[in-house]
């Protein structure tokens, strides 16, 4: 991400305004007016800079052009159709979120959000997704994230004629550690970010794609080896401290994805490949 939009989740008002009302509602122009548009990022050499306001503005730009919510949009196009096998994938936002999340409550998982003043562990599975919106309201499990996967590296969500076109694009990424395109990700320049996707480079194992995406009480995540087609997902409680290496909690989800794509190479060996 290069625009130097500062993430709204960023702000600390906004993160104690969060924290002491996870039920309330929010709009995408509240979001938006938290990133601070007229005080854009100074990065210096490095353009990029993780922005959870780019997919708020992405969402509202979508019901722009389509005279349409974004749910309605994500529904049509992707949610309800059923070749994407996304049977527990769900947008708790929107005008319908609370039908939407209460229909699912009985069979959530609870997360919890350990709040270091209060040295209390809050229940925070029926949160209101409203802060999150396009930015991180979708609510699924670990089997339709492997789907989704297969849908999205192999071209499925997109038309034939634009298939080839678009994976490019998808896969077109620029470097986190300088902002600049590259190629592909090195042992020199190990991490890269393309659209709403990221690759890292791994060794042994060469080129990973990958996306972990975290709320209030959750954090999932998926890698995915283009040689092999091995997709390994994974969801656990997201703590405090995050995005801070230095928290006590850390962040161990990729550590544990490898470590279980590890084990499935062992077991079958024939699904070992560097690329």
């Amino acid at each position: 991400m290069t625009s130097g939009i500062p993430s709204y989740t960023r702000d600390p008002v906004f993160s104690e305004k969060l924290e002491n009302d996870i039920r309330a509602e929010w709009t995408d122009e509240e979001l938006v007016s938290y990133a601070h548009p007229d005080e854009p990022i100074e990065s210096g050499q490095n353009k990029f800079d993780y922005s959870n306001t780019n997919y708020i503005l992405a969402g509202m730009i979508i019901e722009k052009i389509t005279n349409d919510s974004l749910a309605n949009q994500l529904h049509k196009r992707i949610l309800d159709n059923s070749s994407y096998s996304l049977k527990n994938t769900y947008y708790v936002a929107g005008k319908n979120w609370k039908a939407i999340q209460d229909s699912i409550m009985p069979r959530m998982v609870h997360g919890y959000f350990y709040d270091h003043e209060t040295k209390k562990l809050l229940d925070t599975t029926a949160n209101n997704l409203s802060w999150g919106a396009a930015a991180g309201a979708m609510i699924s499990n670990t089997t339709d994230i492997i789907h989704w996967v297969q849908a999205l590296y192999h071209g499925k969500i997109f038309p034939d004629k634009y298939k080839d076109r678009e994976l490019k694009n998808l896969k077109s990424v620029v470097s986190m550690k300088t902002g600049r395109s590259i190629a592909t990700v090195t042992p020199q320049d190990p991490n890269g970010f393309g659209l709403g996707v990221g690759s890292l480079y791994k060794d042994p194992g060469g080129q990973f794609w990958y996306y972990e995406g975290s709320g209030l009480g959750y954090r999932t995540a998926y890698i995915w080896k283009s040689c092999n087609n091995v997709t390994v997902a994974a969801a656990l409680n997201s703590k405090g401290g995050e995005g801070n290496p230095n928290a006590p909690e850390g962040d161990h989800i990729l550590e544990l994805m490898f470590k279980i794509y590890d084990e499935i190479i062992t077991a079958y060996p024939r699904y070992n490949c560097d690329d």
